[in-house]
């Protein structure tokens, strides 16, 4: 079983962009536009174009690299997970 399988995919509903390098005023910006955790880094909602009703990807052979780089299982998937279930570090 893949551990794709049975997800709700939150890797393709959202983007996460670490802000550490921001000043406080654009951090402050960032905040009011989406959550940023306590490691700097910024969520937002943005669905893939390409994620179909099952999520699964619709382009999945034509996929960007970023997507491709994204590991399935990696602290960054686990954490979209969490976040999904209602447990995170949001601030």
């Amino acid at each position: 079983m893949s551990l794709c399988e049975g997800c709700t995919a939150p890797c393709c509903r959202h983007v996460i962009v670490n802000i550490g390098n921001l000043t406080a005023d654009q951090r402050r910006w960032a905040e009011m536009h989406g959550e940023v955790d306590r490691a700097g880094n910024w969520r937002l909602e943005a669905r893939c174009q390409h994620l179909r009703v099952d999520n699964k990807c619709g382009i999945y052979k034509a996929r960007p690299q970023v997507c491709r780089d994204y590991e399935a299982g990696g602290a960054m998937c686990l954490a979209a997970r969490a976040k999904e279930k209602g447990s995170s570090d949001v601030l």
